[in-house]
């Protein structure tokens, strides 16, 4: 028994309107990042639905100021009590955008939520819904891969939060 050829649409093909509807109000009811809520409640030591009103607001360019180099942008953000001796940012990374080599005096934890990242150092390449922690004192580099701008939730922890926690010429490293 042959089977019937599988449906085809053709570029241009006009898509019924009560589908068409179905499918746009679909997406316009599923945030397209909440389904990271728990987890950046989790790292941020806030409620699911803290951490959902504030995925909700990062397509909004203005939230976000320079970074340290050029194509990162970030928006501080305050966690829980939990936080109260780190420091948390959402940070985009413009396509094609390389961070150069630095390290942390702190633990650091890293949230992709959107894009593809590869440490330069390690090889490592991670996606949405990756966490990647750094221990005190490591050092890293991250390049954008093709695709989408990358968008994480990185959470800085460590006594020197005050001051210096981003070393640039590794001196802080051991």
């Amino acid at each position: 028994m042959t089977r019937p050829p599988a449906p085809f649409c053709p570029a241009g093909a006009l898509v019924a309107e009560p589908l068409k509807r179905r499918i746009l109000d679909s997406i316009a009811r599923t945030p397209r990042l909440g389904r990271f809520a728990h987890r950046v409640g989790k790292m941020l030591d806030l409620s699911a639905e803290t951490a959902a009103i504030q995925l909700l607001t990062l397509d909004d360019p203005n939230a976000f100021v320079p970074g340290p180099y050029p194509g990162v942008a970030v928006r501080p953000v305050d966690g829980g009590p939990g936080l109260s001796r780190a420091r948390a940012a959402y940070v985009r990374l413009a396509r094609g955008c390389t961070v150069p080599t630095h390290c942390h005096l702190g633990h650091e934890a890293t949230l992709v939520l959107i894009g593809r990242c590869l440490d330069l150092r390690t090889g490592a390449i991670t996606g949405p819904g990756s966490v990647v922690v750094a221990p005190p004192g490591s050092t890293h580099a991250v390049a954008v891969l093709p695709g989408p701008a990358a968008l994480l939730l990185v959470v800085e922890y460590g006594e020197n939060i005050a001051g210096c926690t981003v070393c640039l010429d590794g001196s802080c490293c051991p």
